[in-house]
C-alpha cells in the first residue's frame, strides 16, 4: 500500500489511493476467437484476430466462454433497494445526474434508493444510488463503494512516509473486483 505525505496548515497528514482492480473482458471477434488492437498511428487502429492475423471489423467482449455486445442504456429499474443516506453518500462516484420525478422526491425524505445501472457506453455496470440533495434529487453511479475498500485495507497510521521510499500504487495489492 503505498502513502503519500499531505500537510495542511498545521496538520501533518497522510492520503492512501482507494482503488479497485475489475474484471477484464476479453475482446473476442463474433466466433469467440480473441482479437488485438493494432495501433495505425496515435488515435488509429484496428482489430487483428490473433489465430490467424485477419483484420477483423466487429469486435465483442467474451466472459465465460459467451460472447456478448456492448450493454444498452438502463431505461427501467424493477428491483432497488432503500438504503440511508450515509451509505448513498458511501458511492465512489464518476458521475452525477440530476433526477426529476415528483413521486420519487416525496418518498425519498430521509433515505436513498441503490439499484444497479449501464449508461450504454460499454460493458460497466454501475451501482447508482438515487438521494435527496438540497432541494434536489441526484444520481450518483460509480463502481465501488469506500468503505468497502477500507474495510479490507490494512491500515497503519502514525509513521512519516519519505518521499524516496514510495512506490506506484498497484491496484491488485487493494482490492479485488466488487462486481460478480
Amino acid at each position: 500500500m503505498v502513502k503519500y505525505n499531505l500537510n495542511i496548515g498545521i496538520h501533518k497528514a497522510q492520503i492512501i489511493p482507494l482503488a479497485i482492480k475489475m474484471q477484464k473482458l476479453e475482446d473476442v471477434d463474433e466466433e469467440g476467437n480473441a482479437v488485438k488492437k493494432i495501433y495505425i498511428s496515435k488515435s488509429e487502429y484496428k482489430w487483428i484476430r490473433i489465430k490467424d492475423n485477419k483484420e477483423v471489423e466487429k469486435t465483442y467482449k467474451a466472459l465465460n466462454g459467451k460472447i456478448f455486445r456492448k450493454l444498452a442504456r438502463t431505461t427501467e429499474i424493477l428491483k432497488y433497494e432503500k438504503i440511508t443516506k450515509e451509505k448513498a453518500l458511501d458511492l465512489n462516484t464518476e458521475k452525477n445526474y440530476l433526477v426529476i420525478s415528483k413521486s420519487l422526491e416525496e418518498e425519498l425524505k430521509d433515505e436513498a434508493i441503490l439499484f444497479y445501472y449501464s449508461n450504454g457506453n460499454g460493458f460497466k455496470v454501475y451501482n447508482a444510488v438515487i438521494y435527496r440533495f438540497n432541494k434536489h434529487l441526484i444520481m450518483s453511479v460509480g463502481i465501488w463503494f469506500k468503505s468497502d475498500i477500507i474495510k479490507k485495507m490494512d491500515i497503519t497510521t502514525g509513521a512519516e512516509v519519505e518521499e524516496e521510499k514510495i512506490e506506484r500504487a498497484k491496484v491488485e495489492d487493494i482490492i479485488p473486483a466488487i462486481m460478480s
